[in-house]
């Protein structure tokens, strides 16, 4: 799976939430092709803790059975640590999901109303989940939720599969929409605790070792300019968009000691990147990360989705980190006063 806000399901199933309900287990039946023969893990938190149970799949098949006195969001794994599917689960729920491991948005399940119903905003949306780009995908969950303000699955999405956590002033705007009935207190506690262990980006940024587009590694210092734009991409539909507004920032300020601006590609592809800077008609320069956001260099920034877009000051303080290129161009124009 390419997608990193993914991630954030792992960090959830370590949350106990809670309920009440009569059945003491919950049942979770797979038939998922290209699973074969392994073996696969299943987590999820309770008010308890985190619990684990491990199975082995036979001819793509297998069965799990836990219990918790709360709803949990649990989590199945793969033996390499792919995420098969997530769900909410309660004792006396049974789950069944048929799919490919090669195609896990595309998996289907029978189970309860809100399980379903989130598979098949999943499916239906399956190409925006599998792009790295998440701007389309943020977009339709915005829509689902204020169209649904009522709806559970609304808050799930908001939480689980919006990327822009690190938006603290977006997200409170967009739940403060919600219903009180859809956001239930074990749910917002839930999310309360996800925001607490998402990573933290750095605070203050010195300088950036990359290789650049002229195939020697360079080195991006914040403190040559007033105001320094970190612009970090991969390739998707949205790039196009998101260069313009960049180039008009480039024209408007044109001396590199008001404005510096550097893009960092985070994909693997070279042959995408090289066609892009050669092409893209821009002045500023072009740093590559092969690794992603695994990149020694970048991992203080934090990245969870692409776009991000960094502001730093010229004593290279991060005035704004985040995917929303309104807020970045509310950050440079104060900085370049």
């Amino acid at each position: 799976m390419r997608k990193i806000s993914f991630c954030i399901i792992s960090t959830l199933a370590l949350l106990g939430i809670i309920a009440t309900s009569c059945s003491k287990s919950f049942k979770i039946e797979g038939n998922i092709q290209n699973l074969g023969n392994q073996n696969v893990l299943m987590v999820w938190g309770t008010a308890d803790g985190v619990k684990e149970v491990r199975t082995v799949a036979n001819n793509n098949r297998f069965e799990f059975q836990g219990e918790s006195p709360d709803p949990a969001l649990v989590v199945i794994y793969d033996s390499q640590s792919k995420m098969i599917a997530h769900f909410v689960m309660e004792n006396g729920d049974h789950t069944q999901l048929r799919g490919d491991l090669n195609d896990v948005y595309g998996i289907e399940i029978k189970g309860s109303d809100v399980n379903e119903r989130w598979y098949k905003f999943i499916k239906d949306h399956r190409a925006e989940y599998d792009e790295f780009n998440h701007a389309t995908l943020d977009a339709s969950i915005e829509k689902y939720a204020a169209e649904n303000p009522s709806d559970l699955l609304s808050t799930l999405l908001l939480i689980v599969d919006y990327s822009q956590l690190n938006n603290q002033q977006k997200m409170k705007g967009l739940l403060a929409k919600i219903d009180k009935d859809a956001k239930p207190a074990w749910l917002m506690k839930a999310y309360e605790r996800l925001v607490e262990r998402r990573p933290k980006s750095a605070e203050r940024i010195n300088s950036i070792l990359l290789l650049e587009d002229n195939g020697e590694f360079g080195s991006l210092s914040t403190n040559t300019a007033k105001a320094t734009l970190l612009y970090l991409w991969v390739n998707s539909s949205s790039h196009n968009n998101e260069m313009s507004s960049i180039t008009k920032w480039a024209e408007e300020f044109p001396d590199k000691h008001q404005l510096q601006i550097c893009d960092i590609y985070i994909d693997p592809d070279t042959v995408s990147w090289r066609s892009y800077t050669q092409r893209d008609g821009s002045t500023w320069r072009h740093f590559w990360a092969p690794e992603g956001p695994l990149n020694n260099q970048i991992k203080g920034l934090a990245v969870t989705s692409t776009p991000l877009y960094v502001v730093t000051d010229s004593l290279g303080n991060v005035t704004y980190n985040g995917s929303d290129i309104i807020d970045a161009e509310k950050h440079l124009r104060t900085l370049l006063k």
